[in-house]
């Protein structure tokens, strides 16, 4: 694995209240010198389905504290619960109404953003937040790796990862504007540590964005050919919308998208835009946060997990919640 391609996008700045990021990118720089990620090969799948498995993740928030009307609506250990409940009601869907039939072989996992609740994103954040931004980091590894990826390279022959940043791992000044590069982003340092971390499993492969958006390309089964899909944290919430249209107009025309994935406005929505997909993930905490609350939004807590076809990119689609 060449170091300068992972993590040389990651930059080291100056300044005293940045130093908890510049020593936690040298120290993992210096582990990839020492023990660096071996090169692997993709395993062959027996090809008797055109089907992938997919499944989105975004907007978990680790480290986010919310209490509305005196009443604690998310916290470190209400976020731990509620991502092992949403895996393993995942892994039941999997399991009873999809294995045997679907025949699938391989799942792409999709990061699109704010898997921590990161600090200084906004002048208030600090009322809302049960630990620092580096904690983080190290606890939502643990939660991802343990609860979803250790399952997935045991149960699938390939496990691809994609990622994507989100605003709340900007690194701002008190609330203000980024104060990095938009490169340097908790959400990127928080993918190049479960590639360090997943390093010893053969069949997990990355593929790290380190814009605000990223194309994942996911290769057909039967046919030849990739789909292209846009990764972006914040996309729009209404492609129907002319800004929306413009937009998304756009970025297909220069892309040739074959389908959206999105987050950030914490609510749960399947949309289209000309016959291509649209799919904005929900959030952790549901609809339990000031920002939701303003939006007049009243979600569900989920994730989503869904199938890619050869010709449809987004085929069946669950948002997987608690129950």
């Amino acid at each position: 694995m060449n170091l300068v391609s992972t993590m040389g996008s990651i930059k080291v700045r100056k300044d005293g209240e940045r130093d908890r990021f510049n020593e936690m990118v040298v120290a993992l720089l210096e582990m990839r010198k020492k023990h660096p990620i071996p090169e692997k090969q993709v395993w062959p799948v027996h090809r008797k389905s055109d089907e992938a498995l997919g499944m989105l993740l975004s907007d978990i928030h680790y480290g986010k504290f919310s209490e509305i009307d005196n009443k604690i609506e998310y916290s470190l250990e209400i976020a731990k619960a509620r991502f092992e409940q949403v895996i393993q009601n995942a892994r039941h869907l999997w399991e009873k109404y999809m294995r045997e039939v679907h025949e699938i072989e391989d799942v792409h996992i999709f990061l699109v953003g704010d898997l921590i609740d990161g600090e200084q994103i906004y002048r208030t954040q600090s009322w809302n937040s049960e630990l620092p931004v580096v904690k983080q980091v190290q606890m939502a590894a643990k939660i991802i790796k343990d609860n979803l990826l250790n399952w997935a390279s045991k149960e699938f022959t390939n496990v691809y990862v994609h990622s994507v940043q989100g605003n709340h791992g900007e690194i701002r000044e008190s609330g203000g504007d980024s104060s990095f590069h938009w490169q340097s982003n908790f959400d990127t340092f928080l993918a190049n540590m479960l590639e360090f971390a997943t390093a010893d499993k053969p069949n997990i492969f990355w593929d790290i964005g380190y814009d605000r958006l990223h194309i994942a390309r996911v290769k057909k089964y039967k046919t030849e050919g990739v789909h292209n899909f846009f990764m972006m944290h914040k996309l729009v919430n209404n492609p129907q919308t002319a800004a929306g249209r413009s937009k998304l107009g756009g970025w297909y025309q220069r892309f040739k998208v074959d389908a959206f994935l999105s987050g950030h406005f914490h609510n749960f929505t399947y949309n289209n835009f000309n016959g291509i997909p649209s799919l904005q993930n929900g959030a952790l905490f549901g609809s339990a946060d000031d920002y939701t609350m303003n939006l007049s939004f009243d979600g569900f807590p989920c994730q989503v997990l869904f199938s890619i076809a050869d010709k449809r990119p987004i085929a069946h689609m669950w948002p997987v919640d608690l129950r």
